[in-house]
């Protein structure tokens, strides 16, 4: 009998001991065990090591508003999304249901942000936007909608830059019309191949584009995408017979890239037939409650800096007086350096023609300039003896020869944020031209996407280098 009750006063002891620490303040308790994983720091998985990869995907969801999607609904598309980090988002209808879907995501433990675009469109009105985990990737330079004054679009292209730890990128999103025809399908995306050099012109030393979206014809259409293929190592991450409809009808949905330039891609990409594995292949509910179409994906490395990965260059820039003329070389007019009113002086060659050419800068070929709208094989018949793109004539048009600086290694990140870049304001750069591996100039980053050539203005009196 008193073994049971010196038994029963040691559990009741115990009892209101556990009770007692469970109501004090957290961190009054010592270590608590908790089901809970412990949120990574920026870049870094749950483990504290550095995130090696980055998924993007792009995705059309239909109709995707704030009245077509209950919250139910809403958290079958979030199950999605969630396994993104970044996610170029078509067919968005309103901002709303974005911000619900937020607040759904970080109730599943991830923190996204975005970036939105004004409504696009005639008659109905659609809205593209960019859904990213806030803690890995950040805006380089916000979202822009593409300058259609000819109304060639539809739904104007949307791109904007981001960063992603060390891989950052320019990516362009496109919802092409279905219209009544091919031809009005077709008439679009061949206008592609001019809003990606827009876009990818804009900055010379970002060369990472990505181009993305519903292109609403399959990627073996040659004819629809004969000018977009013609971009050097252009390609389209997804081909027949993979189908990105949920009916498995069609391979509308696609990444277009330049395998030259996006050396950041694993090799890894594909199309998540949620349809399958959530709806058991119930195509009415899938559409009904999440989308007709698929997303498609791809993963990138951000652990690696491909703006300059040798560490190295062995470049020389030339910088010239900006008030002598650097445009001719070896008695040719130099294209990516000349006047507008040099320009107008090539037979055939009027003030239309030589603004579309300065503002097609740089080429890399004297052909390259069959890519200006109004300019034929006739037209550069007449002209190419009389043109040039040379490097080596550009960088020695330039004046005076002291003003050759010369960066015999180059240690540093080359990239937004590098003191080169910084120095550019001042640099007053004029032109570019290609500098080819002729030249000793190989790879890419600083090689081959910033100094392009001469046309540089001199640096502050007294500076050797630019840092």
């Amino acid at each position: 009998m008193i073994k049971k009750v010196i038994t029963l006063f040691v559990l009741v002891t115990c009892l209101l001991s556990c009770t007692k620490d469970s109501e004090l303040p957290l961190d009054e308790q010592g270590e608590v065990e908790s089901s809970t994983e412990a949120i990574a720091p920026e870049g870094e998985d749950a483990s504290g090591a550095l995130q090696a990869t980055f998924r993007l995907a792009s995705w059309n969801i239909r109709i995707f508003s704030n009245n077509s999607r209950d919250d139910t609904e809403l958290r079958q598309i979030s199950q999605i999304l969630i396994e993104y980090d970044f996610v170029a988002i078509l067919e968005l209808r309103d901002e709303a249901v974005l911000q619900r879907t937020l607040v759904m995501l970080a109730g599943m433990g991830r923190d996204y942000d975005y970036q939105i675009s004004e409504p696009v469109g005639r008659g109905v009105k659609e809205r593209y936007a960019y859904l990213y985990d806030a803690a890995l990737v950040e805006v380089v330079e916000a979202g822009q909608i593409y300058d259609d004054p000819q109304d060639l679009f539809i739904r104007e292209p949307y791109y904007a830059t981001f960063r992603a730890s060390q891989f950052d990128f320019t990516i362009i999103a496109i919802h092409v019309i279905w219209g009544d025809t091919v031809a009005q399908r077709r008439a679009e995306i061949l206008q592609l191949d001019d809003v990606y050099r827009a876009v990818q012109d804009r900055d010379p030393l970002e060369q990472d584009i990505l181009l993305v979206g519903d292109f609403n014809r399959e990627p073996d259409d040659t004819e629809s995408y004969a000018d977009l293929t013609e971009i050097d190592s252009m390609i389209a991450l997804f081909n027949l017979p993979q189908r990105s409809h949920i009916k498995d009808t069609s391979l509308y949905d696609n990444i277009w890239m330049q395998t030259h330039y996006v050396t950041e891609y694993t090799g890894t990409s594909g199309i998540d037939r949620f349809d399958e594995i959530a709806f058991n292949n119930n195509d009415e509910l899938a559409n009904l409650a999440v989308s007709d179409h698929r997303p498609v994906w791809a993963e990138f490395r951000i652990d690696m800096d491909d703006d300059h990965p040798s560490g190295t260059s062995g470049v020389t820039v030339v910088v010239g007086d900006p008030d002598q003329p650097v445009a001719t070389a070896g008695g040719k007019i130099n294209i990516n350096t000349a006047t507008k009113a040099e320009l107008m002086t090539l037979d055939g060659i009027g003030e239309v023609l030589a603004d579309r050419i300065i503002a097609g800068r740089p080429y890399e070929r004297v052909e390259d300039l069959l890519r200006i709208s109004g300019i034929g094989s006739k037209t550069l018949a007449k002209i190419r003896d009389k043109v040039t793109v040379s490097a080596t004539e550009c960088a020695r048009s330039a004046l005076p020869s002291q003003a050759t600086l010369a960066i015999d290694r180059y240690g540093g990140r080359y990239g937004r944020q590098s003191p080169l870049r910084s120095y550019l304001p001042s640099l007053r750069l004029r032109s570019l031209c290609p500098l080819r591996s002729a030249d000793g100039v190989g790879g890419r980053g600083i090689e081959s996407q910033l100094v392009k050539c001469a046309g540089f203005f001199p640096p502050p009196a007294g500076s050797e280098r630019l840092w």
